[in-house]
């Protein structure tokens, strides 16, 4: 273990004794409280463990709520516009969904809103409806299962795969027409760079032990 004394860890239940196994080698043993900004190594092969963030419930609040905005911005503004012969198009991404399902690209447009808008738009929500209540040692309920599905679905978020398509679309399209690129596309690069941010922000073993303990408090009506 590496750690910092001068720095009291995440909250924890009193006198909790939890063990955790290694993920490489499956080693079991303790998992110790400890600092802020350090982190826990595997004392058989040195594989990280986990690590406790410098202000993690702060960051996954401040960068989830920058990515709701520009989630709602990428939506309504207009993505891209297209300027040929003198005749200009502009659409959005609910109107490129929209052309996609009537020009037979049902399969697309579904994958669009499924992994690009309707999953980034839970998690988000889902980070919040965990992180604000934690902020002041509560949680909600159902945060136990709100929670289990942040963590299973954080890996289907792919709107890093859609903007790096886009990019790509735009490259093929640039020598049959002026391409303009609108806020909308400036705003779904900015979602991908806050979900990422917010993601790192939230180590799971901590917000684990927040969550037990807000539970715990509440359950024994103690104040945060």
């Amino acid at each position: 273990m590496h750690k910092r004394a001068d720095v009291v860890g995440w909250p924890r239940v009193e006198g909790a004794d939890e063990r955790i196994s290694c993920p490489y080698c499956d080693c079991l043993q303790v998992k110790e409280p400890i600092a802020e900004g350090a982190s826990a190594s595997c004392v058989n092969c040195g594989e990280a463990l986990y690590q406790n963030g410098s202000n993690s419930l702060e960051g996954a609040i401040s960068f989830s709520l920058a990515a709701l905005i520009f989630l709602f911005l990428g939506l309504f503004f207009p993505f891209l516009s297209i300027s040929e012969l003198g005749l200009s198009n502009s659409i959005n991404l609910i109107g490129a969904m929209g052309n996609l399902w009537t020009d037979g690209g049902e399969a697309m447009a579904v994958s669009i809103g499924l992994f690009a808008i309707f999953l980034p738009f839970w998690l988000i929500c889902s980070l919040l409806y965990v992180s604000v209540p934690l902020l002041s040692g509560r949680a909600l309920p159902g945060v136990i299962s709100v929670f289990r599905g942040v963590l299973f679905c954080k890996t289907w978020i792919m709107v890093e795969v859609f903007f790096v398509g886009s990019i790509v679309s735009l490259i093929k399209l640039v020598d049959l027409a002026e391409i303009g690129l609108r806020p909308a596309f400036w705003s779904v690069g900015a979602l991908m760079v806050c979900l990422v941010a917010a993601i790192r922000h939230v180590e799971r073993y901590e917000f684990w032990d927040r969550i037990e303990k807000a539970l715990t408090d509440q359950k024994e009506g103690r104040k945060p």
